[in-house]
């Protein structure tokens, strides 16, 4: 008995370990908990939007009741419940099935298969779920925006007051939807152990044919067929490639024309058949009727640009000749703009006949810079600089040892590699004259940002 049951464990508990193999189970809680943060994310600017449209339309009824008590309760009231009812139902963080929404996500994709297909990631499939379910409820809530800027305009067509709230209805619906749409890209920032795992999944053969069966595209295009849901989408042909395809395969004849027509027809139906079955997707081309703000949607630290830069200075009967090394942070305000702070070490280097290396002090810089046209840009600040070595932090709290610059000029930016930007600031000091010792009014900086 003991010799039949072994081999039959074995082989029970191969596919268990094999699938086991495939991804670590360390993974799991980095995969969980980049879905939970994503979610989460998501869930907050849900119901951070929810709020407003609802203070929106309340000062819009109040605002509307003053002239027109009648049509404010019949335009305002019913929608302000709903909004109630929605924003309750958004936070009860309901999990939901996978479905193409507006735009097919390859690895939330690839995520929800893999949840299905691995043993003892029931958490994970859960927070998946969860996370489905909020991209799903937010890509209504978006099209309910539109619909409702539209009703609106309509019904408050008369009213010349509601110009200012109707252009803000629009905005929010475009902002909250790519704010979505990035934090959902998060999940695409995979570290090098994350990635590794993945592809792993994706070599197992076992786990190809389980994504061909449960994957959002194989139920989309209710095929058996290899399904690769990183590349499905690609290398689709455009209308003129497949009517010269035609021509070449039938040339004139009007019978084979005819018979083209009618597949074509066909194909028709069926596509109409699926936008029934997604409806959400007829909203995708809608293209917002201002200039966004693409910095809006972005996260803190995506605003953030890191640099530094280096500036000479000529020796005098003051000073040798200096090197100011500076380290800086600026935030991006806009497209064109961003401002920052940044550190600066002064670094004596003698003369050419007698070089010494020396700590000749500190400087503290703020900034700001502006793009004016192409890679030129207006560039200013104020700095506050210490010429004078220190030995211990305290002996810069003396402030009559600093001396004030105010600076103005121009930037030119240039791509000095594929993640780096290189910089040349020309600036001109308006309070140089006023110090003393004198110091150079002309500064040249050469930098860099990433």
């Amino acid at each position: 008995m003991k010799r039949f049951l072994t081999p039959l464990l074995c082989i029970i508990t191969v596919p268990s370990f094999a699938q086991d193999s495939i991804m670590p189970r360390r993974y799991y809680a980095q995969l969980e908990e980049k879905t939970q943060k994503v979610n989460s994310l998501i869930r907050k600017k849900t119901q951070k939007s929810l709020n407003w449209l609802i203070s929106r339309e309340q000062l819009m009824r109040a605002k509307l009741n003053k002239s027109d008590p009648v049509a404010a309760h019949r335009i305002f009231d019913r929608s302000i419940d709903s909004l109630q009812r929605l924003k309750s139902l958004a936070a009860a963080n309901l999990p939901a099935k996978a479905k193409l929404g507006r735009q097919y996500n390859s690895y939330l994709d690839t995520l929800q298969v893999a949840a299905k297909f691995l043993p003892a990631s029931a958490d994970l499939q859960q927070k998946v779920g969860q996370l489905q379910g909020s991209i799903g409820q937010s890509e209504q809530i978006s099209a309910y925006i539109h619909e409702r800027q539209r009703a609106l305009k309509n019904q408050l067509a008369q009213y010349t007051m509601f110009t200012k709230d109707l252009q803000s209805l629009g905005k929010q619906a475009y902002y909250y939807q790519e704010q979505v749409r990035e934090y959902t890209s998060i999940l695409q920032d995979r570290n090098k152990a994350q990635e590794k795992a993945m592809a792993l999944l994706r070599k197992s053969s076992a786990f190809r044919a389980f994504f061909q069966k449960h994957s959002v595209l194989s139920e989309l295009f209710g095929t058996n067929n290899d399904v690769n849901a990183e590349q499905a989408l690609e290398g689709l042909q455009t209308r003129s490639q497949v009517e010269q395809l035609i021509q070449q395969r039938i040339g004139n004849n009007p019978d084979a024309r005819q018979a083209i027509t009618e597949q074509v027809n066909q194909a028709r139906d069926q596509f109409n058949a699926f936008k029934e079955k997604f409806p959400v997707l007829n909203n995708s081309a809608e293209m917002p009727d201002f200039k966004p703000n693409q910095m809006k949607t972005r996260r803190f630290l995506q605003r953030m640009e890191f640099g530094g830069n280096i500036q000479f200075q000529r020796a005098s009967n003051w000073y040798p000749t200096m090197g100011d090394i500076a380290l800086q942070a600026a935030y991006k305000f806009s497209e064109k703009g961003n401002a920052g702070i940044g550190l600066a070490y002064k670094l004596g280097l003698g003369s050419l006949d007698r070089i010494a290396i020396s700590s000749k002090g500190v400087g503290i810089r703020s900034f700001a810079d502006y793009r004016i046209k192409n890679a030129f840009s207006l560039n200013g600040g104020l700095e506050m600089n210490h010429y004078a070595a220190f030995s211990h932090i305290a002996q810069l709290k003396n402030w009559n040892g600093w001396q004030r610059s105010a600076l103005l000029g121009m930037r030119y930016t240039y791509k000095a590699s594929p993640k780096l930007k290189g910089n040349i600031t020309v600036l001109y000091d308006f309070l140089a004259r006023q110090q003393a010792p004198f110091s150079e009014p002309l500064k040249i900086r050469f930098g860099y940002s990433k």
